[in-house]
């Protein structure tokens, strides 16, 4: 094996984490002197758990990994120094030796500007004065697009499912509980904590009220049954399976992503998680990515930093945690795989998450005939789009603007940040005029719920509504 030159820190100015790490970091020599490589891999990532900081040790256990064939671990060990120390120039030079793709990759990152919207502040307030006037939608506005009363949406809802009357028929929506601002507060993450302190996923009173119910339906399917127990397996591997998911992103930083960082801070109080690794991936795309709950992980666009102003991007980013706060993040990426929908991009995150997750699947088709696959695809679509609607009400009582908001999620639907930068919510729900909200919604299993622009009309409309319901308000005066 290769020598690795290891700096040598008298023990009076070691802290007594380095001086833990060093412990193991000799054990781990020892073991792979032996050939006890499996060992040495274990002693080696104590280490690192105990100061993550130890920079020897992960250039050692990369090494060890080269040895033993094992490029794309061996890679994944390169990224997280570079991440941590642009300038490691052994680093680089092992990491264009094992993966050159993703040095590439790197470097590309790395050349990005840090939070490109700051020198744009006046531009920003020029968009804000684009929005004066534009007021929430009253029950007689909703009137004139074709629904006259947005609260009984499950009408609406049984337009989206279309032909799907055997699974929506019964379906009615919730009666929201009167909410006390006290209680509001408490409620607003849909997550409690055990004895230990441990937060545990679950729903919020605020949900959009067909969420759950079709949820239920969704779950009860022992096909999306196997698939979520299987993409929750996949989380909890030994060996990452999403690395190539990882290969795709860089790891964030606070000194360049500093506005993503204050998001997820604002997110992580508002939806009560906590530790969520942040990722930036180079596309141009405006929607947070929420791959994996456990440890909870998500992946940003740069096309949001680049397109979307530091409020704007909160709302997205509240978004994309909802998934893994709401606890059925498993449930929708079984959706997605079960829809296979096309992206814009070939080889985009979202479209490598959901090939990734559908080969620790399996064959799930194997067992159905084409009619159970069809029924299963509308069934997937209807929920996704109810989901979409609570993402929505996640975003709003984080970014606690309705004009935001709605902004937001019209830029979303732009094809590039510039287009993004010139976009106002008038200008975009200008060609939609005349259409009513059955008609926006109506949106077909092939587009996605997120992406679709007559759904983000829809989308707009009912997040208005909602806005000014007494829950609503209730929340967002907090």
């Amino acid at each position: 094996m290769t020598e690795k030159v290891v700096s040598v820190v008298s023990l009076d100015e070691e802290s007594p984490e380095r001086s833990s790490a060093q412990v193991r970091f000799r054990q781990a020599q020892q073991e792979a002197s032996r050939r006890r490589f499996g060992r040495a891999e274990e002693l080696a990532r104590e280490a690192l758990e105990i100061d993550e900081s130890f920079v020897e040790v992960r250039l050692w256990l990369a090494d060890l990994y080269e040895q033993l064939e094992e490029p794309r671990k061996a890679g994944r060990l390169y990224q997280d120094i570079l991440h941590a120390d642009r300038d490691n120039q052994a680093a680089w030079e092992a990491l264009e030796r094992v993966d050159p793709a993703a040095a590439k990759r790197l470097r590309r990152l790395s050349e990005i500007p840090p939070d490109p919207f700051v020198a744009r502040r006046a531009q920003g307030a020029e968009l804000s004065d684009d929005l004066t006037g534009m007021e929430t939608l009253s029950a007689d506005d909703l009137a004139d697009v074709g629904v006259a009363d947005f609260g009984l949406a499950h009408e609406v809802s049984e337009e989206i499912a279309g032909d799907l009357e055997e699974v929506t028929d019964d379906l009615r929506p919730a009666v929201q509980p009167s909410v006390t601002a006290g209680e509001a507060f408490d409620e607003v993450g849909g997550e409690e904590a055990d004895e230990e302190g441990e937060v545990t996923r679950g729903p919020a009173d605020w949900e959009y009220e067909q969420d759950r119910p079709m949820l239920a339906k969704w779950q009860a399917e022992p096909t999306v049954q196997r698939m979520a127990a299987a993409i929750r397996a996949a989380w909890e591997e030994e060996v990452d399976v999403l690395d190539p998911v990882y290969n795709l992103c860089a790891h964030g930083e606070r000194h360049s992503h500093a506005s993503i960082f204050e998001a997820v801070n604002k997110t992580s109080e508002t939806l009560a998680i906590k530790a969520v690794e942040i990722y930036i991936v180079p596309e141009r795309s405006m929607d947070t990515i929420a791959f994996r709950d456990q440890p909870p992980a998500i992946a940003v666009p740069t096309g949001v930093l680049r397109g979307m102003e530091p409020q704007e991007q909160l709302f997205q980013v509240a978004r994309g945690i909802f998934y893994i706060t709401a606890g059925y993040l498993p449930e929708w990426q079984a959706a997605d795989i079960i829809l296979d929908r096309k992206t814009r991009m070939l080889g985009d995150c979202a479209s490598v998450l959901r090939e990734t997750l559908a080969e620790q699947v399996g064959r799930w088709r194997d067992q159905l005939s084409g009619a159970d696959v069809e029924r299963l695809q509308k069934l997937a679509h209807a929920w996704q789009q109810r989901v979409t609607l609570s993402a929505d009400r996640a975003g709003l009582i984080t970014c606690r603007d309705i004009d935001v908001a709605c902004l937001s999620i019209a830029k979303a639907t732009a094809k590039s940040a510039e287009a993004a930068a010139a976009m106002t919510v008038g200008s975009f729900l200008e060609q939609f005029a005349g259409q009513d909200a059955a008609a926006l919604a109506a949106i077909p299993p092939e587009a996605s719920p997120d992406r679709s622009d007559s759904y983000a009309a829809y989308r707009i409309h009912m997040l208005r509504w909602w806005a000014s319901t007494p829950q609503g308000q209730q929340l967002l005066a907090l």
